[in-house]
């Protein structure tokens, strides 16, 4: 999985958190700031449907979230 560097919401934000549905089964990871700047997550699929949430806490405590679908 890839992200856009240039989004200036991931370098405002406090926590950023991925949550991978493959198989029915849900997995979330909480990414550092190093894992952020490389832009990238390696997820080995285990169905032919997989959905990811990108969630973003701000140091408001707002949120925005972007969730995608990813079939053959």
């Amino acid at each position: 999985m890839r992200w856009r560097l240039d989004e200036a919401a991931l370098a405002q934000a406090r926590r950023v958190a991925l949550r991978i549905e493959d198989s029915g089964q849900a997995h979330e990871a909480a990414l550092d700031s190093e894992a952020v700047r490389r832009g990238s997550l390696f997820h080995a699929t285990e169905s032919a449907v997989v959905e990811v949430e990108m969630r973003l806490e701000f140091p408001d405590g707002t949120f925005r979230r972007e969730r995608v679908r990813y079939q053959p």
